[in-house]
């Protein structure tokens, strides 16, 4: 561009030489060829100078449409990664919570699992203690028939209050015979703990079938239940 600009400059100098070459110039003839030249080198001058608005004109306006390219481009390229770096946010967040919730329904399974095992040792604690054993500390019996049954309904209660998260539907039907098997065991420690403060052998005999049927219905219910959440992956 600086080249052009001294060309230019050098034209306006040869046509201002022209005139004064032509104003300067004796004869007829001699004057009119002088103007003549000097007419033709200001018409190239001026057409020179027009080109030389045009180019600059058209390079300004290719300069601009070359950075408005590059403004686009640049503003395509920042809403590609922004659009990245949501959907690796969201990836990342989904990623999380299917984490967190595999990592809820394992401990949902762990606590069942708990409950219903601990239930099976409270069953197989009533159904192994020899109440026909004459020599049996009966005072220790019922403080032990007491803690059965605590322990009975202490899981019966935990298990109404474990609350199961979502996905964990292919453990209902082992919760479902986990309650029904501490449903079970409450009712076998209460009557085993009324077993012994019956008033005659009839009520004493009749606890006795009742907490024992129990006992082991709540064993049975309790082993498939545990049998049922094991098996779910």
């Amino acid at each position: 561009m600086e080249t052009n600009v001294l060309l230019l400059f050098l034209l306006a100098g040869v046509t201002l030489s022209a005139y004064v070459t032509a104003i300067n110039s004796k004869g007829t003839v001699r004057i009119v060829l002088s103007y003549i030249l000097a007419s033709l080198v200001l018409l190239i001058t001026v057409f020179c100078i027009m080109k030389h608005s045009s180019s600059q004109e058209l390079a300004e306006k290719e300069a601009e449409k070359v950075r408005q390219k590059a403004q686009y481009e640049e503003q395509l390229r920042q809403a590609e990664l922004q659009r990245q770096a949501e959907e690796n946010a969201r990836l990342a967040a989904e990623s999380n919570q299917a984490a967190s919730g595999i990592e809820a329904q394992k401990q949902y399974k762990d606590a069942l699992l708990s409950i219903v095992n601990s239930g099976a040792g409270v069953a197989r604690a009533i159904l192994g203690v020899d109440v026909e054993n004459e020599n049996a500390d009966m005072d220790a019996l019922l403080s032990k028939s007491n803690s059965l049954k605590i322990q009975a309904n202490s899981l019966k209660t935990k298990l109404s209050d474990l609350t199961a998260p979502e996905g964990t539907q292919t453990l209902d039907e082992g919760r479902k015979n986990a309650e029904k098997g501490l449903q079970l065991l409450a009712a076998s420690a209460n009557a085993f703990n009324l077993f012994f403060k019956a008033e005659d052998e009839n009520e004493e005999d009749e606890r006795f079938d009742l907490y024992r049927q129990n006992a082991k219905a709540a064993s049975g219910a309790l082993s498939k239940a545990a049998g049922l959440i094991e098996k779910v992956q």
